[in-house]
């Protein structure tokens, strides 16, 4: 199975790259400050200007 990890899902191109990743059956994780509105992403909340919130967000991508 596929996986896209794409930071800045909740609008614009990110939203957008992640619509089009769920079509090609790919799992999808959104990592950003706000939740992406698609359906089906998994949100992971992380601010990528904190080394903490990364390692955290990492910490559950390996689960």
């Amino acid at each position: 199975m596929n996986t896209a990890i794409i930071t800045g899902a909740s609008v614009g191109i990110g939203e957008a790259a992640a619509s089009a990743f769920l079509a090609d059956g790919y799992t999808v994780y959104n990592l950003s400050r706000r939740p992406c509105p698609v359906p089906g992403v998994s949100n992971i909340a992380c601010d990528l200007s904190s080394a903490e919130a990364i390692n955290s967000a990492c910490d559950v991508l390996s689960d």
